[in-house]
């Protein structure tokens, strides 16, 4: 194994629990007693050992401690089902960290239930439990499940983290994802800085439409995109013309293509800027393609097939990324964090929004490939 010069003094400097013996003039087996919680040890002693462990900043070394527990860890995850290629890179960052801490005797499972099942998941979740998950991450698609799926895991004495969508009234320990206002703002101000000397732009935001009855109940992540898009727009083109298109809800796959051209360019005056705030890219690519917009600026979420094939051919497109690859990652490593310190150190890990266009498309595109590779070595 080799080491660097930095890695090599971090690994000498390491404090041991026979350091902290000799530096209080204390017995080896008081220590081991005190910092394991096993054997009696006075309160003023334990206290003194524990002033003394902070102060040193004192790690306990990972592979002694999975020698000391004696069993695999199960960590199990859950995420919604569409979209697919979304929800494929959050996979691909659970199934790389689950590599990264398999040493460490943990064991990730990562399961997949659609939005609306919240009794598929809780029966899942159920499973779980009883096959003896020590902490579980999930995304929140299921709001009414959350209650019952946050008193299961109160009662069996499980961690829990949120990823992607976040839960922050359950209980959760932390919340591993990005700020949805903050990919509104990201496509305002894009479409901002290029529409600027344009007179009076017409902007298009096109959202999924919304079920009334639930959604004083719902989180709608479109919602919050568009409140942030919408909030930068007044301000840097406060003389834009801006129009929101809602998709119906439930509408066939092969009637939103035709839909979003109507909704685009049926009138025969395209929008200057498009801003697709709903997970609809194949659609609306297909769209873009057969109105070939030569002037209009496009923004999405989210890289897939359709998105990076289409960047190439039309210059005035940009694609925000959310990195599910890394949500998928950290939300693995913040349980494990959770598990081998008994806490969480933050209450947020944010994951923040970048746009990707065709010249620097390659540099997401091979750290994807990179990370799926990686985990596909499991």
């Amino acid at each position: 194994m080799s080491w660097s010069i930095e890695e090599e003094q971090l690994h000498n400097d390491r404090v041991t629990q026979k350091d902290i013996a000799l530096a209080l003039d204390l017995s080896l087996i008081t220590v081991q007693r005190a910092l394991n919680n096993s054997g009696y040890v006075s309160a003023e002693l334990r206290e003194r050992i524990a002033r003394y462990v902070q102060e040193v900043e004192y790690v306990p070394h990972k592979a002694s401690q999975v020698l000391k527990r004696n069993r695999t860890r199960r960590l199990a995850l859950f995420s919604s089902s569409q979209p697919e290629y979304f929800w494929d890179d959050i996979g691909t960052g659970i199934a790389l960290a689950a590599e990264h801490i398999r040493p460490f005797d943990y064991r990730v499972d990562y399961l997949r239930v659609p939005d609306n099942a919240c009794g598929e998941f809780l029966d899942r979740l159920g499973e779980a439990v009883a096959e003896g998950a020590d902490g579980v991450g999930f995304a929140n698609k299921w709001l009414q499940a959350m209650p019952a799926a946050a008193s299961l895991l109160a009662d069996a004495g499980i961690p829990f983290v949120t990823f992607n969508v976040d839960a922050p009234t359950s209980g959760r320990l932390c919340y591993v994802g990005t700020d949805d206002r903050s990919g509104g703002r990201l496509a305002a101000d894009y479409l901002g800085k290029v529409l600027y000397f344009r007179e009076r732009p017409r902007l298009l935001a096109l959202c999924d439409g919304t079920d009334r009855a639930s959604a004083a109940e719902t989180i709608d992540l479109g919602r919050l995109r568009l409140e942030g898009f919408l909030d930068v727009i007044a301000n840097r083109l406060p003389e834009a013309e801006v129009s929101v298109a809602s998709i119906p809800r439930g509408m066939p796959e092969d009637e939103e293509g035709p839909w979003l051209e109507s909704a685009m360019g049926g009138d025969g005056r395209p929008a200057d800027g498009i801003y697709l705030v709903a997970a609809r890219n194949p659609a609306f690519i297909r769209a873009l393609e057969a109105l070939a917009l030569e002037r209009s600026y496009s923004v999405l979420h989210d890289l897939d097939k359709s998105s990076l094939h289409y960047l190439e051919a039309h210059p005035l497109m940009a694609v925000i990324s959310q990195n599910p690859i890394l949500q998928g990652y950290d939300a693995v490593r913040a349980l494990e964090r959770i598990l081998d310190a008994g806490s969480c150190p933050e209450d947020r890990i944010e994951i923040v929004h970048s746009l990707v266009f065709n010249e620097n498309k390659e540099h997401y595109t091979n750290a994807r490939l990179a990370a799926s590779n990686l985990a596909l070595t499991r």
